[in-house]
């Protein structure tokens, strides 16, 4: 148990590679014109949540555990996040995923980022999944935005046999996302 414990957490040092610079500018420093203005946003001590939609698996569903695919959608993104750390919770159950390098492709849909990731399975099923990502972000102009956490929250069915609420209902359908941010 403390080898996959080890494991899942040494998986979780996740590097998002991406090709895009995030980008200048945020809050609303419009009023004071060009030059010089100081732009409102989160700081180092209280970063801004960053909004995130059409999560996949969604919270507190039960998902077959078999093929599983994360997705999430920034709205407003600041720039592709780099880096990202994922960490495991003390309420994580499900042991390492499989593979181990979490991959995720990254779109750009106007200001929104869509994060689609590749299929996994976890090592223990049943179980519970919780992952967040550890740490804020940064932009050139410092701003300072951390995600929402936990990120993902379901459960595991033992099978790839049952469980509803894998692709979940919303507002999904963006495709299979094979050409992106890369």
């Amino acid at each position: 148990m403390t080898i996959q414990r080890a494991q899942a957490l040494s998986l979780l040092a996740l590097s998002l590679a991406a090709t895009l610079a995030v980008a200048p500018g945020c809050g609303d420093d419009s009023a004071d014109g060009a030059g010089g203005s100081t732009p409102t946003c989160g700081t180092t001590a209280e970063p801004e949540l960053l909004t995130i939609t059409e999560r996949s698996p969604e919270a507190e569903s039960l998902v077959a555990n078999d093929a599983i695919v994360h997705r999430f959608r920034i709205v407003g993104a600041p720039g592709i996040i780099q880096n990202m750390q994922f960490e495991l919770p003390a309420a994580h159950t499900a042991g390492a995923p499989i593979p181990a390098q979490l991959a995720f492709t990254v779109t750009q849909e106007g200001s929104d980022l869509v994060y689609v990731g590749a299929p996994l399975t976890w090592t223990t099923a049943p179980g519970r999944v919780e992952m967040r990502i550890a740490g804020s972000f940064q932009t050139d102009d410092g701003c300072v935005y951390a995600f929402p956490s936990p990120l993902f929250a379901y459960d595991l069915d033992e099978s790839g046999e049952g469980g509803g609420g894998v692709g979940g209902s919303g507002a999904g359908g963006g495709g299979e996302g094979g050409q992106g941010g890369g």
